[in-house]
């Protein structure tokens, strides 16, 4: 199996759409952003909703956040990663296979560059479940995890799923992982809201735009083979 044994590229209408949430999220992001490091409303607020959520927190909620956090921790994004990419090098699906590299080291580049840039504090309390101390924005569990199940859900709409309505429920499976990955977050008390919405807006950025220059990329081999 190679690149050119699939079914048609994506609508051009379906890349448009595509296109202006990705810029739409950017844009979210920047916002987001600029606002952590110079407006004193958001951190404030961002400090009275975490002190209202850790007041709600016990000890059955956090064990069972503990393994949902797990699912987009380095470790599960770096095995999804390998396994990904070891599968796409033997059915030598070569662009599928940048595509994916490219969306997992990107993220992770980005994550580790903004962090330092941004150079935001964790919540107090936060090392004690961390193990150390470490910054706080933008949410790379947040952003691990939608550039990983979202690649999953593309690479699986790619290579296996036919049909609208089961590429519909993989996505709605993949977001609903998304959002309660991003809340375990929360609850756990290791990141303020604006650094989960963040990291889901900077992540869903990414992850649109490496599925679009790759469904371009595909689109112009088509029209080179015809």
């Amino acid at each position: 199996m190679t690149d050119g044994d699939r079914d048609e590229p994506m609508a051009s209408t379906t890349l448009n759409v595509m296109t202006m949430f990705g810029a739409g999220a950017l844009v979210v992001f920047v916002v987001i952003a600029y606002a952590v490091t110079h407006s004193v409303a958001l951190t404030g607020f961002d400090a009275r909703d975490f002190d209202r959520r850790q007041s709600t927190v016990t000890a059955a909620g956090k064990r069972m956040f503990e393994g949902l956090s797990l699912l987009g921790s380095p470790a599960s994004m770096t095995i999804l990663a390998v396994a990904g990419a070891v599968w796409l090098l033997w059915k030598r699906r070569g662009l599928l296979l940048a595509s994916w590299v490219t969306a997992f080291a990107g993220a992770n580049l980005l994550v580790v560059v903004l962090k330092r840039l941004i150079h935001r504090d964790r919540p107090v309390g936060a090392e004690l479940f961390l193990h150390g101390p470490s910054l706080s924005f933008p949410s790379g569990h947040a952003v691990g995890a939608i550039v990983g199940f979202g690649m999953l859900t593309y690479l699986l709409s790619v290579c296996w799923i036919n049909g609208d309505r089961y590429r519909n429920h993989l996505v709605v499976l993949a977001t609903c992982t998304v959002a309660l990955i991003g809340f375990s977050r929360l609850y756990l008390g290791v990141h303020y809201l604006s650094d989960v919405i963040a990291g889901l807006a900077l992540g869903l950025a990414w992850l649109l735009s490496c599925i679009v220059v790759t469904e371009l990329a595909y689109r112009s081999r088509v029209r080179i083979r015809t």
